[in-house]
């Protein structure tokens, strides 16, 4: 075996355990995480939701402030 198909041969094998272990990670983070992901993003959509519909200020309370007088 010449040493210019040696360097092809393990350039292969590198090549492919690369992209065999980035498939094994995206597999990973996507069975495992993106349920995760999307309940995350679904909370936090909630809780600004939340933010803004309950501590908004009322018409009410800018019309007609209280007034220490009372």
């Amino acid at each position: 075996m010449t040493d210019k198909t040696h360097k092809y041969i393990v350039a292969a094998i590198a090549i492919v355990a690369i992209l065999w272990t980035l498939a094994g990670l995206l597999t990973l983070v996507y069975w495992s995480g993106l349920a995760l992901w999307v309940c995350a993003a679904v909370a936090a959509v909630a809780f600004v939701w939340m933010l803004r519909v309950y501590l908004r200020p009322t018409v009410a309370a800018e019309v007609n402030p209280p007034s220490a007088s009372r």
